[in-house]
C-alpha cells in the first residue's frame, strides 16, 4: 500500500527535534539519555526513526492518508519507550537482539 505520504511530514520533526514532540517528558528524557551515550547518535536517530515506523506499521497499513500522517505525528500515547529502545538496539545488532519475551 502505497500513501505517499512524504518524509518530511514527519520524520524531519522526529529528527531534528530529537523526538521532543513524540513523547511525554519522562519518556523524552529516557530517549535522550539513550541518544547521549550512545556513539554515532544520528545513526541511532535513524534507528529510532525506523523503530517509531515498525511499531506503528499495523495502524499505518490500515490507514488513509490524512489518518496516517496524524498517526506520525502523534506517538505520545502509542508507544512505550523502552519497546522503542529495545527494537532500535535490535534493528542495529539482530544478532544480539534481546530475545522477545
Amino acid at each position: 500500500k502505497n500513501l505517499q505520504v512524504d518524509l518530511r511530514f514527519f520524520a524531519l520533526r522526529w529528527i531534528r527535534l530529537w523526538f521532543a514532540h513524540e513523547f511525554a517528558l519522562p519518556d523524552l528524557l529516557v530517549v535522550w539519555d539513550f541518544l547521549l551515550c550512545v556513539e554515532h547518535r544520528m545513526v541511532w536517530v535513524r534507528y529510532l526513526c525506523l523503530s517509531l515506523l515498525l511499531l506503528k506499521r499495523k495502524q499505518l497499513l490500515q490507514s488513509d492518508f490524512s489518518h496516517s500522517v496524524r498517526i506520525l505525528l502523534n506517538s505520545r500515547d502509542s508507544i512505550q519507550v523502552h519497546q522503542l529502545l529495545k527494537l532500535a538496539l535490535s534493528l542495529n545488532s539482530p544478532t544480539t537482539a534481546p530475545s522477545k519475551s
